[in-house]
């Protein structure tokens, strides 16, 4: 999974592997040795959310969201978060194309077939 930070906004781009994980556990993390970590899960709950606690930021996605968007030739799932401060969180969560300025990166795990 890739995760990219700017601004108020945070981008997940998962990999082929990455879905099936994400669909197989209902869960998908990653981490970084510096003592943070990313979480994408799926739950009965009405809308996307998202926490943080004890250097863990955690989205969680309704359950027929995600399903629908893992099993489908959809992209990406996007939504705006209410932080409780002056700004929301604008998350997007997409599948993985390949690089088009890396012509010899491996393209067996991205979703090529859906790069238009």
């Amino acid at each position: 999974m890739k995760i990219r930070c700017q601004a108020n906004s945070l981008r997940f781009r998962l990999r082929k592997s990455d879905v099936e994980t994400f669909s197989r556990e209902g869960r998908l993390r990653e981490e970084i040795a510096f003592g943070l970590s990313f979480e994408l899960y799926t739950a009965t709950i009405p809308k996307m959310a998202a926490s943080l606690a004890n250097g863990l930021l955690r989205v969680g996605l309704p359950i027929g969201t995600a399903e629908a968007w893992m099993t489908s030739d959809m992209v990406a799932i996007e939504g705006e978060l209410s932080s409780g401060k002056a700004h929301n969180l604008h998350v997007l969560i997409e599948k993985d194309f390949p690089c088009e300025h890396r012509p010899d990166e491996d393209k067996q795990d991205t979703f090529e077939e859906l790069a238009g």
